[in-house]
């Protein structure tokens, strides 16, 4: 997803300038399953481990790294053989075992904060109830706490980020002072493309209908990003409106 891009393209430039970057993932084998890891693309100059893999609790349309204590012992194993500066993580349910294992080793954690547990419980129908929305959001926020606890800085991506990190409680020194992003690849989303290649681009996505108005939505197409806004916001646009959403989901 944007966050997997994102950061990849960060490992990407820092090894650029020669600085010795090591990448730890979940192996993206769903649990249950005997298949093999999914081969990674490799980054010059990037180092690569492979972690063993959980569906999200409740939320279960994504992974993350399972709570196990081979999980615990190959990140502590891995940070002591590398001695990096600083780990960077970033968010996701199985936080604490990163967080456990910067602590044992005394090793300095930073974690970039992007996403807002609170929407996806109010909006997406994996959590039904009042009761369950009200569950999962609290031991979200009971688990930013706890990261920081253990010594970690929050780095927000956006002003959201910062005032969700606030609102959960989280005290403001250890929240970084600078948000980092929010950020675009800015090779691919410009606006001096060249204009026969707009107007191809245009003409595809308008179903060829003359003077259209184009929205354009990129990002995953889930319940959370709260697409259904979009779409009706068509009903109350001219009728030469096109809407088109960009990117995988739940949704799609």
């Amino acid at each position: 997803d944007g966050v997997a891009v994102r950061i990849m393209a960060h490992a990407k430039s820092m090894a650029n300038r020669g600085v010795k970057v090591v990448v730890a993932t979940p192996d993206f084998v769903a649990p249950g399953k005997s298949d093999t890891p999914p081969v990674p693309s490799p980054l010059p100059g990037v180092e690569h481990h492979l972690l063993e893999t959980m569906w999200m609790p409740v939320y279960k349309k994504n992974f993350c790294m399972r709570y196990s204590l081979a999980n615990l012992r190959k990140l502590v194993d891995l940070i002591r053989t590398v001695r990096p500066d600083y780990v960077h993580g970033t968010q996701e349910a199985a936080m604490h075992v990163l967080a456990t294992a910067c602590l044992l080793c005394k090793v300095p954690l930073v974690i970039s904060f992007h996403t807002d547990t609170t929407q996806i419980a109010a909006r997406d129908t994996c959590v039904s109830s009042a009761l369950g929305k009200w569950v999962v959001t609290e031991l979200a926020n009971w688990g930013y706490r706890m990261w920081s606890l253990s010594g970690a800085v929050f780095f927000p991506v956006s002003k959201q980020a910062r005032a969700v990190l606030k609102n959960a409680g989280v005290r403001e020194k250890y929240i970084s002072p600078e948000t980092w992003g929010p950020m675009v690849d800015r090779e691919l989303f410009c606006v001096d493309k060249p204009e026969e290649e707009v107007a191809r681009a245009r003409k595809e996505l308008t179903f060829g209908i003359p003077n259209a108005f184009l929205m354009v939505y990129v990002g995953r197409v889930t319940a959370e990003k709260d697409i259904g806004f979009l779409v009706k916001a068509m009903e109350r646009g001219p009728e030469n409106t096109v809407l088109v959403l960009v990117g995988p989901g739940s949704l799609t």
